[in-house]
């Protein structure tokens, strides 16, 4: 499909739809921000401190410490739908077992994002050939008990970004983009103090690595370094019924800090006030007539902060009211109802709904979910809405199927 003209800013053009479609970042590589898993989707995209399938090698790889047995897990999504664009598709696979001989459980996973064809056109807007647009991250998981209540695990990726390998852009021609990283996770199984009602809390810090760079080593960016914190709470359970109550919270830890600026100095121009950007120009009135105006100007150069710094330097650098602006706020809930043993076998049924509130990026949406469980097999559905009708986000009426099988 012929979805758009490429020139030299060919890699903007890929880029700009995701900015639209996630909370404002300085990170490239944002779709590995992407959440995997309709059952999670259905509770608003909350799931750290539930983690409980092999799934959990992307939310939090502490949680395969708890799990049993071997389990594996699909999901399929067309993505971003507000967009229109029929050839744009998620995939996620993952899969987890017990490894005795390292007293915890290993994971391996695969993210694949499909950003579709675009047509690449020279400067007198002849097509000049097509670009398929691929991104995905290969993943090794580890989990293990520290003691019968807290889980550690961590996760392991190669970074894959194809965006427009061997275009041209300026004088350099683009290549991969590659890099690794590293998520680190807790889930501590406990109780609500003074009662014997499970409460299990989360601690996700993903994407602990290099900066990736496509055509020019120097233009490098980071990688989205995101810290998820989540509790989930057994409301209630009986030998058929269960409710769930999950809340995530989510921060990038990316930040950018001025290392030079140049003075520069102009004449006879209006004042003006770039937003967002590194220039500012302040203007001074030095004639009576009104008619003589002295400007100047200083461009700055900024850079982002390496990543352990960044863990630090990222809290509250525009003040605490933007500083919670900033996060991404999830919650659900989910009720199974678990019938008898029968000529089916084990089986349930589960429904779901939840919202996620992501401020900076103008997300704010519903989501419902369902499942079915027979026996081995798991099929779980999930379905976003988003909250603003006139100017619905594009990753409304996203749906995601995903498989499981757990034996």
């Amino acid at each position: 499909m012929k979805r758009l003209t490429l020139t030299a800013a060919v890699l903007a053009g890929v880029i700009i739809p995701w900015q639209q479609a996630h909370a404002v970042s300085e990170a490239a590589v944002i779709w590995l921000l992407i959440s995997p898993g309709s059952r999670p989707a259905g509770m608003g995209e909350a799931f750290v401190a539930v983690a409980d399938d092999a799934s959990a090698t992307w939310w939090n790889p502490a949680g395969l410490a708890f799990t049993e047995g071997r389990d594996v897990r699909f999901m399929h999504s067309n993505w971003l739908p507000g967009f229109n664009l029929d050839d744009i598709y998620f995939d996620f696979l993952a899969a987890s077992w017990d490894m005795p001989s390292l007293s915890g459980k290993m994971g391996l996973s695969l993210i694949y994002l499909n950003e579709g064809d675009q047509t690449r056109t020279d400067e007198g807007g002849n097509v000049i050939g097509v670009i398929t647009s691929k991104e995905y991250a290969l993943g090794l998981s580890y989990g293990t008990n520290l003691n019968p209540d807290l889980g550690f695990g961590l996760t392991t990726k190669l970074i894959v970004s194809d965006l427009a390998s061997g275009v041209k852009v300026g004088s350099q021609v683009a290549g991969t983009g590659y890099s690794f990283a590293v998520d680190l996770g807790t889930l501590w199984q406990t109780h609500v103090p003074f009662t014997e009602m499970p409460l299990n809390l989360g601690f996700n810090l993903a994407n602990i690595g290099p900066e990736i760079s496509y055509a020019d080593e120097a233009q490098a960016d980071p990688l989205p370094t995101n810290l998820k914190l989540g509790a989930a709470l057994n409301a209630y359970s009986d030998e058929h019924n269960e409710v769930n109550l999950v809340l995530d919270v989510n921060k990038q830890l990316v930040h950018k800090s001025l290392v030079s600026h140049t003075r520069l100095m102009s004449d006879n121009q209006p004042a003006y006030w770039q937003d967002g950007t590194s220039l500012t120009v302040e203007r001074y009135h030095i004639a009576s007539d009104d008619t003589v105006w002295h400007e100047e100007a200083w461009e700055g150069e900024w850079e982002s902060d390496p990543v352990f710094k960044a863990l630090f330097s990222s809290w509250a650098p525009n003040g605490f009211q933007k500083e919670l602006q900033s996060y991404v706020y999830n919650m659900g809930a989910e009720y199974w109802y678990r019938g008898e043993a029968g000529g089916l076998g084990k089986t349930a049924f589960g429904l779901r709904g939840g919202y996620l509130n992501d401020m900076a990026g103008h997300i704010k949406s519903y989501t419902l979910g369902m499942s079915m469980l027979i026996n081995m097999a798991s099929l779980d559905f999930s379905y976003e809405i988003s909250t603003d009708k006139a100017n619905p986000s594009p990753r409304n009426k996203t749906i995601r199927y995903s498989l499981g099988f757990t034996f």
